[in-house]
């Protein structure tokens, strides 16, 4: 039997992950990607785990083809290397059933929670969301992408929209505009004077940690292989606001 996010810790959660053998339990509802809900199996337990081939990306106009798996294994990283935790533990699997393609934990979560029915009592939570979603450029955080698991966490899924060269901040989460970057989450030598700047006119600017350049990334997201060729697009303001109309 699968183990619940709470029984699991994130190693291993990730040993099963890219270990263990794969078999698809049916596609997931309403998704616009070809998305399996697979069961897991490996040497020290089972889990549930959301399973997306490249093979089954719809094409997208701005993204390239068969990257977005990829993308999602970035956004994981990157929130590891934070420690913030934002997004359920993530691989990439050259060996899946349906061709290679991203692996996730499956997060057991309330449906009834979403963005809007956990604000303003989880602000803080969602504030960390709204940095993290700044860093990776995420061009698809939508009210139900934010998932409450059984222990209380909220994680952020469907990271595959994230990293484009240009600014594509596409996001629900908009009620911090304009505020100051909370020290807890600042780091030495992270955002040093930063903001999250979302109305017209505004002049401020969110820096990557210079830790995060040396995060190693999956190779095929249009050349990258190191943080370094998008910190520009995560730091030059100002962020788009909620009135952009630039296509995601």
């Amino acid at each position: 039997m699968a183990e619940s996010t709470a029984e699991l810790d994130g190693a291993r959660a990730l040993r099963i992950l890219r270990e263990g053998t794969i078999r698809p339990r049916g596609l997931m509802p309403d998704c616009s990607n070809y998305t399996y809900l697979a069961q897991v199996r490996g040497h020290d337990g089972d889990l549930l785990a959301v399973y997306k081939p490249a093979s089954g990306e719809m094409p997208l106009d701005d993204f390239p083809d068969g990257t977005l798996g990829k993308r999602e294994v970035a956004a994981y990283l990157v929130s590891e290397a934070l420690g913030w935790r934002v997004v359920p533990p993530t691989v990439y699997r050259a060996d899946g059933p349906h061709g290679p393609g991203s692996l996730q934990q499956f997060i057991a979560a309330d449906l009834s929670q979403h963005y809007f029915t956990m604000m303003p009592k989880r602000a803080e939570d969602f504030r960390m969301m709204a940095a993290f979603d700044c860093i990776v450029n995420n061009a698809d955080r939508k009210s139900g992408h934010c998932l409450l698991d059984d222990t209380g966490h909220i994680w952020g899924v469907d990271n595959g929209l994230t990293f484009h060269p240009l600014p594509k901040l596409r996001t629900v989460i908009w009620e911090f505009g304009g505020e100051a970057v909370p020290q807890t989450l600042v780091m030495p030598g992270c955002w040093p004077s930063a903001s999250w700047a979302t109305s017209p006119g505004s002049s401020g600017s969110i820096n990557c940690s210079p830790r995060l350049s040396c995060v190693p990334l999956p190779s095929g997201l249009g050349g990258w292989r190191r943080m370094e060729p998008f910190r520009t697009p995560a730091r030059a303001g100002p962020i788009p606001g909620p009135w952009s109309n630039r296509a995601g």
